[in-house]
């Protein structure tokens, strides 16, 4: 399935380390493969009624990516800590 990243996500991702940048890309290749990796900690983000719903992976124990699934593409709105989770 194709990967569309928001502008906001393009910015926080260029605000990342090398080294972030790498298992960024690592996450996002593991979670189009296979979503329900053990790993990515995937799960719908609570509290928000937007369809669809707002998800999040772990790339690391602290950054977090939330995204919403349509029928043909994974739409990548945040990268960043888990402050990103009170706006997703």
């Amino acid at each position: 399935m194709r990967v569309e990243l928001s502008p906001r996500f393009k910015r926080e991702y260029k605000k990342l380390s090398s080294e972030d940048h790498e298992r960024t890309k690592k996450a996002v290749e593991l979670f189009v493969k296979d979503r329900n990796h053990p790993s990515l900690r995937f799960k719908k983000i609570q509290g928000f009624d937007e369809k669809p719903d707002i998800m999040e992976i772990s790339v690391t124990m602290e950054i977090r990516i939330s995204l919403q699934i349509y029928p043909d593409h994974y739409y990548f709105r945040h990268i960043g800590s888990h402050k990103i989770l009170k706006k997703p």
